[in-house]
């Protein structure tokens, strides 16, 4: 059983991984998939880390979004993930293994990727493909490599199937809804709704694993700013092990020096929420949910960025557990 989030190597995405690695609380059946924006240190740090931990990893090699996307030349990219060094980062103990996503670069890619090691792709790669890549199915035949990873569209499953694509196949989603503004969450009939059942039944359907992007969903903006209201979203689990996501929102206005008390507005919600909940068996007191209530007793404020990280730590080890040591 395998998950694979989906990340887009925000430093506060880095930051999450890092310290979940440092507590030990990422599993070894959480892979989380990078798709760098920008070409920062603190990506091949991260890596090294994750081989450092033997826990695996994969890497977008041709990204469809930031600064690392098609202008880039393939021989930049691949130095920054470590290729070239005398101890390179992928490849080493099949911990960081490549990602291709099926856009306009992936065979020049893939090809790229097999005359350096043809084992790289074929024994752990993984290539991503949308609905926007029916049209290139085809060029899979042009390389080998592991699995697919695809959403359970019957047109994608056609469409491999008449193109002869016979491999392995991972179940991927984006079941976060995004909203027009963190306000809206807070309408009755969004603060509460169901994320994702993937975990349940994708092996009876015959999947390898399955993979979404978090609690950030897959639209990427550069887009900043002090939001009017402030959002926690706290993904859990109900009785069924069904994952749902509750949005704790403060109040709303447009004074942004009051951001630090719409999040400890936000934060005593979850503590209040989570006190309810504390004794049920299929409840998870994480190390992202415990930071975030210890900062709803104290009325501290931590950041934006850091509210995002101690949610995606969040999930990820919730997933973790649920995976690994969930209690039947």
């Amino acid at each position: 059983m395998t998950y694979y989030p989906y990340l887009r190597g925000r430093q506060y995405e880095l930051l999450a991984l890092r310290e979940l690695l440092a507590g030990g609380l990422l599993s070894a059946q959480v892979i989380p998939v990078i798709e760098p924006v920008k070409d920062m240190p603190q990506v091949h740090q991260v890596l090294k880390i994750f081989r450092e931990y033997e826990n695996s990893v994969g890497i977008v090699l041709n990204p469809n979004v930031g600064d690392l996307a098609s202008d880039t030349d393939l021989d930049t990219k691949f130095d920054i993930y470590g290729h070239y060094e005398m101890n390179p980062i992928m490849g080493e103990l099949g911990k960081v293994f490549p990602v291709i996503l099926l856009n306009n670069d992936a065979v020049k890619v893939a090809k790229h990727v097999q005359e350096k090691d043809e084992s790289l792709l074929r024994d752990n790669g993984i290539v991503i493909v949308s609905e926007d890549d029916r049209g290139r199915i085809r060029n899979l035949k042009e390389f080998k490599f592991h699995a697919v990873a695809s959403s359970d569209s019957e047109r994608l499953t056609r469409d491999l199937r008449r193109n002869d694509i016979d491999t392995k196949r991972i179940l991927f989603s984006d079941p976060f809804i995004k909203r027009e503004n963190n306000a809206a969450y807070a309408l009755k009939d969004n603060q509460d709704e169901f994320f994702s059942d993937d975990h349940l039944w994708y092996k009876k359907e015959k999947y390898e694993g399955f993979g979404d992007y978090s609690i950030v969903g897959d639209n990427y903006t550069e887009r900043g700013g002090m939001p009017k209201a402030v959002a926690l979203h706290i993904v859990y689990f109900d009785k069924e092990w069904n994952l749902r996501i509750h949005h704790f929102v403060s109040g709303v206005s447009d004074d942004a020096h009051e951001t630090p008390m719409k999040f400890v507005q936000a934060a005593k919600q979850l503590s209040e929420w989570h006190s309810e909940r504390e004794q049920l068996r299929y409840e998870r007191l994480t190390l992202g949910m415990k930071i975030l209530i210890d900062h709803a007793k104290t009325g501290t404020y931590p950041g934006l960025p850091t509210i995002k990280k101690l949610t995606i730590m969040h999930h990820l080890e919730l997933m973790g557990w649920f995976l690994s040591e969930r209690p039947d």
